[in-house]
């Protein structure tokens, strides 16, 4: 797995978990905007994507 992909995941894994605590699914003390860690969320996955690509490409 290339490392944008790792990343990608990790970023999508932390926002995601940041948002279900934000909605209150999750207990945690942080408490902020509601939506703001979907922010988190849209960069792993740019940076998930971008690691697929370069590996397709690689393989060519």
């Amino acid at each position: 797995m290339g490392r944008g992909i790792i990343w990608g995941v990790v970023l999508i894994a932390v926002g995601l978990w940041l948002w279900l605590a934000n909605l209150g699914v999750l207990p945690t003390g942080i408490v902020a905007s509601r939506d703001w860690p979907l922010l988190i969320v849209v960069v792993g996955l740019l940076t998930a994507f971008e690691g697929v690509r370069w590996l397709v490409r690689r393989r060519r």
